[in-house]
């Protein structure tokens, strides 16, 4: 089995109207996004957005929803 980055996840999102959709077309506008990082890197980096409407609760709650995806996988 081929593992999908947190990023190519996300993507997947983009569609959603929530808190996680936001976040997904956050990081695909952002050309700067720390990709394939770890959660320290993606918390730090989310953190020094000012203009992101996302919160690292949103986050946190998708990196959550990325590792069961994984596991179930």
């Amino acid at each position: 089995m081929i593992a999908v980055s947190f990023e190519d996840w996300l993507a997947r999102q983009r569609n959603r109207n929530s808190r996680l959709g936001d976040l997904a077309r956050d990081v695909a506008r952002d050309p700067n996004w720390p990709a394939r990082a770890g959660i320290e890197e993606y918390r730090f980096y989310i953190q020094r957005q000012p203009g992101w409407g996302v919160s690292l609760n949103a986050f946190d709650n998708a990196w959550r929803s990325y590792n069961s995806f994984l596991r179930k996988g």
